[in-house]
């Protein structure tokens, strides 16, 4: 069963990467590398990612079951 491609999201005005678009990227990454510890940069400051949690109740960003990364 073959991958579908999909496109690039928009949130508040802003190029969001697409789950499978990040599945793609950690398909090819080293397997050293998948040992290693998530963290995501945000305004030039590291944050550890905790776990990924799903968006509960709608927003005006998400809909309810929306993935999303969870940082401390």
């Amino acid at each position: 069963m073959g991958r579908r491609r999909s496109t690039q999201a928009t949130i508040n005005n802003k190029q969001a990467m697409t789950y499978f678009e990040l599945l793609e990227i950690l398909d090819n990454l080293p397997e050293d590398q998948l040992d290693a510890q998530v963290f995501a940069m945000i305004d030039d400051e590291i944050y550890p990612v905790k776990q990924l949690s799903v968006q509960e109740g709608s927003t005006e960003q998400m809909n309810d079951g929306h993935p999303y990364l969870d940082v401390e």
